[in-house]
């Protein structure tokens, strides 16, 4: 379930993610599909392994703003 505090790293992932896709030589996707693979599985075989290092700073950066925004909720609706 997606709640509403994902917009706010929405952005940052995305345009982390575009930046370091964008810089990937998909020569070696073409390489891949000229060595008889299909699509996705020069996708998944080639590309996302290459991606593997980029996928998991958005994903930490995520993570600690969703546990930053639950802290703050948390410490909001306390009876205290």
């Amino acid at each position: 379930m997606i709640n509403q505090h994902s917009s706010f790293v929405l952005p940052l992932t995305i345009y982390t993610l575009t930046a370091f896709f964008a810089e990937l030589p998909w020569e070696l996707e073409e390489a891949a599909r000229i060595d008889g693979a299909g699509r996705f599985q020069a996708f998944r075989l080639v590309m996302l392994p290459l991606a593997a290092p980029a996928l998991f700073p958005p994903a930490i950066l995520a993570f600690i703003a969703a546990v930053n925004e639950y802290l703050l909720a948390s410490q909001l609706s306390s009876d205290r």
